[in-house]
């Protein structure tokens, strides 16, 4: 959404992968806070939601994405990997974590 390739996406989620590995739970939670204002500061710019996004992916050539359609996007894709955290929690025998917003809200 900041206008890099995806190629060069990639490689900056690659970079921030090798950074964080095997680091302590303070240092990945400190990397999730600095992450959390970059998003806050990145949204805070932005004028128009509406805007519409021009991007080329790899295998499926030149697209277009309304800005809001793609954040709902992103959402939604967060909201399935904390699924899947919890339901592997699970399934090692451990009660897994709250997912739901409210639960969010109610932790602030």
């Amino acid at each position: 959404m900041k206008g890099s390739s995806f190629h060069d996406t990639i490689r900056e989620v690659e970079r921030r992968k090798s950074e964080l590995t095997a680091v302590s739970i303070d240092k990945l939670e400190m990397c999730y806070d600095e992450l959390s204002q970059q998003f806050q500061h990145f949204f805070a710019e932005q004028k128009d939601l509406e805007q519409i996004l021009i991007t080329e992916h790899p295998h499926y050539g030149r697209m277009e994405f309304i800005f809001a359609d793609l954040v709902h996007h992103i959402v939604n894709h967060g909201t399935y990997h904390r699924g899947n955290v919890t339901a592997m929690l699970r399934q090692q025998g451990e009660a897994g974590v709250p997912t739901d917003y409210v639960f969010f809200l109610t932790r602030k």
